[in-house]
């Protein structure tokens, strides 16, 4: 039993940043892939009523919660790793979905039902976004020493608290940056996503509340694709004890 935290090297170090800082801050993306029916409900106002947001965020809450029954199992099967990848694949392409059902609906001239395709694909995505938390837990013990844990937990936590700020604070700026008619003044991050072109178009683009977290996550899974790594071991570094017994 070790109970002192070894002395890594400096490499060991700048390659377990690789390996956790690409993983929490695509859980903080999580966040913004998940709260953004908030910040959907009221950009689309009639579209979608607090009855229908109730339901459809009710729905998700019951198959977050449920799906740990179930990803928690098989996380432990396949490992953090693959389960981090296949969360968050999971959760791109559910936002990419309810994305494309608004686009389709306001460019294509679909009348696809706003209500039932969103109790759907947000149930899939609450599905996948549960092997988030699991996975974080699965990969990062390994990395470290018992001893280690609470700094980098610290660290952690800081990183997914800004979950809640890309989900609102930037999702809140990006519906501003995407109306029909850009606002006369715009914030800081509302005008730093105007930047992009999306809006004063004449037409809402409501639909980038969900493509633009999608087209976040998608480059951190290529990000953890390459450096996310089970163990140590698995990085070409020795593992070690880390004092769990």
């Amino acid at each position: 039993l070790t109970m002192n935290a070894p002395k890594h090297s400096g490499s060991y170090r700048l390659r377990r940043a690789l390996n956790w800082m690409p993983l929490g801050l695509a859980y903080a993306f999580f966040y913004m892939g998940r709260y953004n029916l908030t910040v959907a409900k009221t950009a689309l106002g009639d579209a979608m009523s607090k009855a229908d947001f109730g339901t459809i965020f009710g729905v998700g809450a019951w198959v977050y919660g449920l799906s740990f029954l179930i990803t928690g199992p098989l996380s432990d099967r396949i490992g953090g790793r693959r389960a981090m990848l296949v969360g968050t694949a999971g959760t791109i392409v559910a936002n990419l979905l309810m994305g494309l059902v608004l686009y389709g609906n306001a460019m294509w001239g679909w009348s696809a039902s706003v209500f039932w395709w969103f109790v759907i694909l947000y149930a899939v995505n609450m599905h996948f976004q549960s092997y988030g938390a699991i996975a974080i837990v699965t990969v990062k013990a390994p990395w470290f020493h018992i001893r280690e844990r609470g700094t980098f937990s610290t660290i952690f936590g800081s990183m997914i608290a800004l979950g809640i700020f890309f989900a609102f604070d930037w999702g809140y700026a990006l519906v501003e940056a995407t109306r029909a008619q850009l606002p006369a003044e715009p914030g800081f991050w509302t005008s730093a996503f105007g930047l992009l072109g999306l809006g004063g178009t004449g037409t809402h683009q409501n639909w980038w509340i969900f493509f633009v977290p999608a087209s976040i996550l998608a480059v951190f899974w290529v990000i953890m694709f390459f450096f996310l790594r089970n163990t140590p071991g698995e990085a070409g570094y020795k593992n070690f004890d880390t004092g769990e017994e």
